[in-house]
């Protein structure tokens, strides 16, 4: 879905070639599961995040981002899932 992806990519890293759960600009901190759940909140999307977590030690974590929605087509919906992983160095 469109909106997911838009608000991924601003997670990428493209010079490490990985996506953050976190990121900041001049003045906030934002996460992506917070991003995700405001926008299909306000489209009206049925959805379920969950973040779970795959790996850790020192200097490298990572964790999955699951993504399962509902994408409307028509008169009928179809269920979407999508994961992400994202890390941490």
């Amino acid at each position: 879905m469109d909106i997911i992806e838009e608000i991924l990519d601003k997670y990428f890293d493209e010079e490490h070639e990985y996506y953050h759960r976190y990121r900041e600009d001049e003045e906030n901190y934002y996460d992506v599961v917070d991003e995700l759940k405001q926008e299909l909140t306000k489209k009206n999307i049925s959805f379920k995040l969950d973040v779970t977590d795959a790996f850790d030690s020192p200097g490298y974590e990572c964790s999955v981002l699951s993504i399962a929605y509902i994408r409307p087509n028509n008169n009928w919906g179809s269920i979407e899932l999508e994961t992400v992983l994202l890390e941490s160095m």
